[in-house]
């Protein structure tokens, strides 16, 4: 466990010490949800229906920001190389870089999500209650972003193109947590949907460590 706490104190730190590189994704968030209202003019009704949708679109786009960076500025600086030759387990440190990763991007946009539903009108009840839908659904791009970029180290895929290939695998998480937004914004209940996210994070919070470490061992072997 001192591998896994040491590598998330390391990456915040480093967050901290670049600012510019923190505030890049709630500000992508930000600019993403407000041009919605610019664009289609102050209907509150209209804005109240796409409200669920624009959330979690701009959340999987301001996600894709940092995500070629996620393993590879240790790749390129020996960090990664001097972690594999290591005794401690590759997966405590990948799941540290998981983990420090949700929380300088995904724990902005949790934050962020009820002032952004405000803004596009959304229900008070939906605005409540949209963090136990973002959450998982965030937590879950992470997970899923850090496979991708595992397997795509080895082959220098980065960039759009990195954001090209871990797209489709995004798409589930969109559906259900969309339906689950538009349940809440509707008034109804959101329960299938969000026990289907969060069965999906207790399935790949444990996995997703283990499989990025193994890609990572084979990418730098």
């Amino acid at each position: 466990m001192l591998s896994f706490t040491a590598t998330i104190n390391r990456d915040i730190t480093l967050a901290r010490r670049n600012p510019a590189r923190m505030i890049a994704v709630p500000t992508f968030f930000i600019l993403l949800v407000t041009i919605f209202p610019l664009a289609l003019g102050p209907d509150p009704d209209l804005l109240a229906r796409i409200a669920p949708g624009v959330l979690m679109a701009a959340a999987l786009m301001a996600t894709l920001i940092h995500l070629d960076r996620l393993f590879r500025d240790d790749a390129e600086d020996g960090t990664l190389d001097a972690v594999i030759i290591s005794p401690a387990p590759l997966s405590l440190y990948t799941a540290g870089r998981i983990a420090a990763h949700w929380i300088v991007t995904g724990l902005p946009l949790l934050i962020l999500c009820p002032v952004m539903a405000m803004i596009l009108n959304a229900p008070l009840p939906f605005t409540a209650s949209v963090f136990g839908i973002i959450l998982p659904a965030t937590l879950l791009l992470t997970l899923i972003g850090a496979a991708v970029q595992g397997l795509s180290l080895g082959s220098g895929i980065g960039g759009v193109l990195l954001a090209v290939l871990a797209l489709p695998l995004y798409i589930p998480v969109l559906i259900f947590s969309g339906a689950a937004l538009h349940l809440l914004s509707t008034g109804m209940g959101a329960a299938m949907p969000m026990a289907i996210l969060w069965a999906c994070v207790a399935l790949a919070a444990p996995l997703t460590p283990l499989v990025t470490a193994a890609t990572l061992r084979m990418a730098r072997g």
